[in-house]
């Protein structure tokens, strides 16, 4: 998708909206919204994101980064705390994805397949969010003295907190 300036779109297709090529402004400013209940599949095979305003936190919405070739940077959104609604992680075994920002999760985080390298930014669970998945090939791995974060909400108490870690020289 090419924004042209000015330019903005709301996906909200729940089947998802597929990204094979490029998500990205020609000129000046542009805006992709992942609206409520939509599904973005971000294969980005020739880059990351470059449109300039991203939102990511309305309410079941979904984000999946699924290039399989390369390395992924997760796309720092233009909401106030960097949210992202539902996030997946699905990569090819050895293709991971990476952070330049701090980000923050609202409701759940998938790991399928892949890593999330956090270089020395945060990954914030906000109060109720959930990690799903994660095993030997998909971990939260840090390298650089981010945290891992898990949000709560007064008198909150989860039963089970799922946090999978990782170091890949392990």
């Amino acid at each position: 998708i090419l924004l042209n300036d000015g330019a903005s779109y709301t996906n909200t297709n729940s089947g998802g909206f597929h990204i094979t090529d490029r998500l990205a402004t020609l000129s000046g400013t542009g805006t992709f919204i992942n609206g409520a209940n939509g599904y973005l599949l971000y294969g980005g095979s020739n880059g990351n994101f470059t449109v300039t305003n991203f939102t990511a936190s309305a309410t079941g919405n979904t984000v999946e980064y699924n290039r399989t070739t390369t390395n992924q940077l997760i796309q720092p959104t233009t909401d106030a705390n960097n949210d992202y609604y539902n996030l997946i992680i699905n990569k090819a075994d050895g293709n991971d994805a990476t952070t330049n920002a701090d980000i923050t999760i609202n409701n759940q985080l998938t790991m399928t397949l892949g890593d999330i390298i956090m270089g020395g930014t945060d990954v914030i669970l906000a109060p109720g969010a959930t990690i799903v998945g994660g095993n030997a090939s998909s971990y939260i791995q840090e390298n650089g003295g981010g945290n891992l974060i898990q949000s709560y909400s007064a008198g909150g108490d989860p039963s089970t907190l799922n946090l999978p870690m990782g170091d890949a020289n392990v």
